[in-house]
């Protein structure tokens, strides 16, 4: 079964600006936070694949064998592809299932990151503000496997026609699953049980009708995130000597 693409009148417009092939405004708006571990979480208003970074992280509703309802942006995207999207969820080979993951190096002269890390979140009715806190930890924990330097994110969810969650709630969960997880691997980095990276900037991409809210839902998650950091005891104890 071929994917459905429901492409509304203006909907692109709507949804994510400024759009690609359209002319560029002087500014893009943006708003930044320092998450723990100088982490930099940024909330940018920029389309799926628009954002220069090393990874592009985008999410998807498990597969529907009658057809997907996907919305401009990640058409959009899918293009920008060539799509390989499309044809990974219609043979089965990415179905989207919670946290789910598939990683693909992005084609010559496609979108402005470097790589493509696909994640899962299952069913919309069993979709939870939870399980986007876990693609954080699981988003984060793949880009430190690849020794990624900057992480852009779309959650995507609004372009798959999910209203059940608050656009700021999504991208607060997904921050603070980030952050925690980001604390875990620097602590590891301090005992010595893994290698030293950093990941200098995650982005979260959003469009201009949801950015106000995606900024407050992110500057609440940092906040609450980075106290937790603080808080933690486990792990923060002197690496055992050498026998």
């Amino acid at each position: 079964m071929r994917t459905l693409f429901m492409v509304p009148i203006l909907c692109a417009s709507l949804l994510f600006s400024p759009g690609r092939g359209l002319a560029q405004p002087a500014s893009v708006p943006e708003k930044s936070f320092e998450g723990a571990h100088h982490l930099r979480i940024e909330v940018k208003e920029v389309v799926p694949g628009g954002q220069p970074s090393s990874v592009q992280v985008i999410c998807f509703l498990k597969h529907k064998s009658t057809g997907d309802t996907t919305l401009a942006a990640v058409v959009d995207f899918d293009r920008e592809l060539g799509g390989i999207i499309q044809q990974l969820r219609d043979s089965d080979q990415f179905a989207g299932y919670p946290l789910e993951t598939l990683y693909f190096d992005s084609p010559p002269n496609s979108i402005k990151a470097k790589g493509v890390l696909l994640v899962g979140v299952g069913g919309e009715q069993e979709l939870s503000v939870e399980t986007m806190r876990n693609v954080g930890t699981v988003a984060l924990r793949n880009a430190m496997l690849m020794n990624a330097s900057s992480v852009s994110f779309a959650a995507a969810l609004q372009d798959q026609n999910v209203k059940k969650l608050d656009v700021g709630d999504v991208a607060g969960a997904v921050v603070t699953g980030a952050i925690l997880a980001y604390d875990t691997e620097k602590t590891l980095q301090e005992r010595g049980l893994l290698p030293a990276h950093s990941i200098g900037e995650w982005v979260i991409e959003a469009g201009p009708e949801f950015f106000k809210r995606t900024v407050e839902g992110v500057e609440q998650a940092v906040k609450k995130a980075n106290a937790e950091v603080a808080a933690r005891k486990w792990l923060k104890v002197t690496a055992p000597s050498a026998k």
